[in-house]
């Protein structure tokens, strides 16, 4: 509340011969202040100030603010009014109230207020346009679209401001589109690029520097083509891929300015040419894709061609004949398609398309008597005289594709007989494998001895017998699992020979492994051991279990097995054997942890005391414990009983020890020990103060065979 003063001057005058008393008021300013509004979002944007100003005689007769610290009031602004801060930083504001007359008769008395704002938001707006779609045909709708643009700072994005003619005015009323709006769209009627700009402005006023794009607008748009040159192609041969055939649209005499291609099969144009409509490439290997090119007119229109492209690898030509080798006379049976070695295309899932045979050796193919023709896969001939005939096989894939095999089929008079034998049955990887002929001589009179044995350890019926090794009977080995085709060649001493096949299956050995349950066994677990092994090529026969580390596989049998295992480490080793009797061992060693002390719970102890001035007066100790615990209960100090006292509870219980009642002086420690078998035990000392203060108690915990506690676990 103002308050008012006077003074009073006494004027010697002499009016009518009495004494004048005059009495001058001086009024006080306006008081009180103003508040401010709550900070708009994003800490920018329009804040407003209200005046709190009073006077004693209610005269205020202007409210006046300055807002820009220029040290200028504006007059009339009134008791609220708001301003927008378009930037960060701190800002005064001051307001000026100025009082009348009333009551006092003197005006003019003022009275200022200042208050700082915070303005906070640091970002700034930043436009981007979005046109869908990027090229259009005259008369097409465009539109376009804010959405990707922000503010950094938080701020929120209050007006867009458009100019969709590129005549760098920005929402011009007449022009169609151009409004304040998060989309627009506009059509055009005319071809070309068409520029089309975007400012935006956030909540805080501030504006954000000129977003552009281009659209654009053709009469028509471009036409692509694709040529592939050969197709399909070979591997490693030179490929042109020709897009010279594509046309601009617009008008006559538009041109396409750009080529992109795909050629590598991965999503998007990896390659531009820019206005070279044609590329050479070669591949190394077979495939089959689709290749792109993608054109661009000189207006902005594009198009895309796509082509598949087929590189391919030759058909792979081969076939086997029997008997081998033929007697003259005997019928020869050629076979293109055998289920051991056939013909076939290595890139392509259709059947070959041709089969041709030259059987007499003089490289004409599918002369008379030598068939020809998709069917044709097995071909027969005779031959009337001893002698070696270069036999040949052509096939073609689908592709046109050509190869051919050539193989000399030699026509004796005699044959020997060739067989062999081989041990052991089923080796192993690296095993040693001892082949053995138990080929003879041809069963016709007068026919020779046997003068030569070779042998190939690695043989193709469809391909000529390379020799590996000689003599009636060699050892060999394979270092890989899996069918091996041996063969042993017998020669007469009239040259004639025969050849004899067996295939070998080299046993994969068995895997052996296995699991253990728990991962991380405690003393006394049930632990089980469970078999993850497996055989590569063919059923396991048995597992057998070592559980006692003696060696022997005797403790259990099958895919399970479980043990009661003591602390300490235990080797478990386990046996597996396939069903060719290979087998493989496997062992872990399992370290078994003592079990972990659990807390003792369930445990209360009562102090009951009166304080002294000296120490207390033990009115009774009383300890409660669960079953199977052990009480110990010592004194240190004036009037403690002599030694520990010890209780045990064989069920809950609880405990009172009456020999420690009674006077106890400052300084005594009495200490509560309560254990149990296997638990950690809990160790309180309680320190006897004077001055009718209460004792002093701490809580630690003690381990299983410990004699020293210490504190006690977290958890």
């Amino acid at each position: 509340m103002s308050t008012r003063f006077a003074k009073r001057l006494l004027l010697p005058a002499l009016l009518a011969g009495a004494l004048l008393t005059v009495e001058t008021v001086v009024a006080d300013p306006p008081q009180g202040d103003f508040t401010v509004g709550s900070t708009p979002a994003g800490g920018c944007g329009t804040f407003s100030f209200t005046s709190n100003m009073t006077d004693a005689d209610d005269d205020i007769v202007s409210l006046e603010w300055d807002l820009n610290m220029a040290g200028t009031f504006s007059a009339g602004n009134g008791s609220t009014i708001t301003l927008n801060f378009p930037t960060p930083g701190e800002r005064s504001v001051t307001l000026r109230a100025t009082d009348g007359d009333v009551g006092d008769g003197e005006a003019g008395q003022q009275a200022f207020q200042t208050q700082q704002i915070q303005v906070t938001n640091t970002g700034t707006p930043s436009a981007v346009i979005t046109p869908t779609p990027t090229s259009a045909e005259v008369g097409a709708t465009v539109n376009f679209s804010s959405a990707g643009s922000g503010d950094s700072g938080g701020g929120s994005i209050t007006a867009h401001q458009w100019d969709l003619d590129g005549d760098n005015v920005f929402n011009e009323g007449g022009t169609t589109g151009e409004t304040n709006a998060a989309s627009v769209s506009r059509a055009y009627d005319t071809v070309g690029a068409k520029t089309v700009r975007l400012r935006v402005v956030d909540n805080c006023g501030a504006t954000s520097s000129t977003d552009s794009d281009t659209v654009h607008v053709n009469n028509a748009p471009p036409s692509a083509s694709l040529v592939i040159d050969p197709n399909p192609a070979e591997p490693n041969e030179n490929i042109l891929f020709d897009a010279r055939g594509s046309s601009a649209g617009g008008e006559v005499g538009d041109s396409i300015t750009k080529y992109e291609w795909d050629l590598d099969g991965v999503a998007g144009f990896e390659l531009d040419t820019a206005a070279t409509g044609t590329v050479p490439r070669s591949f190394p290997s077979a495939l089959n894709r689709n290749v792109r090119v993608r054109v661009t007119d000189e207006n902005g229109g594009t198009a895309t061609a796509v082509e598949q492209l087929r590189v391919n690898r030759a058909p792979i030509a081969r076939f086997v004949f029997a008997p081998n080798p033929p007697l003259v006379g005997e019928t020869v049976t050629f076979d293109a398609v055998s289920p051991t070695d056939p013909s076939f295309d290595p890139d392509g899932s259709a059947p070959l398309t041709k089969y041709e045979w030259d059987l007499d050796g003089d490289n004409a193919y599918a002369e008379s008597g030598e068939p020809t023709g998709a069917t044709a896969t097995t071909a027969t001939r005779a031959y009337s005289s001893a002698q070696t005939v270069m036999v040949g096989l052509r096939v073609t894939d689908e592709d046109g594709a050509v190869n051919e095999q050539r193989r000399a089929v030699n026509v004796q008079t005699t044959r020997p007989t060739a067989a062999l034998t081989f041990t052991p049955e089923a080796p192993l990887p690296g095993q040693n494998v001892t082949l053995t002929s138990t080929s003879s001589p041809s069963t016709t009179p007068g026919a020779p001895a046997l003068s030569a044995t070779e042998w190939d350890f690695e043989y193709q019926p469809s391909s000529d017998f390379t020799v590996q090794g000689a003599g009636a009977s060699i050892t060999t080995s394979f270092p890989t699992a899996g069918p091996k085709t041996v063969a042993v060649k017998v020669k007469d001493a009239s040259g004639g020979f025969a050849i004899a096949s067996a295939v070998i299956v080299v046993n994969a050995p068995p895997v052996a492994a296995f699991t253990v349950a728990p991962a991380r066994p405690l003393d006394g677990d049930d632990v089980t051991f469970a078999s993850t092994s497996g055989d590569p090529d063919g059923p396991l026969g048995a597992q057998t279990w070592d559980l006692d580390a003696d060696g022997q596989y005797d403790d259990a049998q099958g895919a399970v097995a479980s043990r009661k295992l003591a602390k300490g480490t235990h080797v478990i080793r386990l046996r597996v054997t396939d069903s060719r009797g290979a087998a493989t061992t496997t062992e872990q060693a399992i370290t078994v942890v003592a079990r972990p002390a659990r807390t003792l719970t369930g445990v209360r102890r009562v102090l009951g005391y009166s304080p002294k001035a000296r120490g207390i007066e033990l009115k009774s100790l009383l300890v409660r414990v669960p079953g199977r615990s052990t009480v110990t209960v010592k004194c240190k100090g004036h009037g403690c009983p002599r030694g520990a006292l010890r209780k045990r509870a064989k069920k809950t219980a609880q405990l009172r020890f009456k020999k420690l009642e009674g006077s106890l002086r400052a300084g005594t420690q009495i200490t509560v020990i309560v254990t149990r078998p296997g638990y950690i035990g809990q160790y309180t000392t309680y320190k006897v103060r004077g001055k009718n203060r209460r004792p002093v108690r701490r809580e630690l915990c003690i381990w299983p065979g410990a004699k020293k506690p210490r504190a006690c676990p977290t958890s």
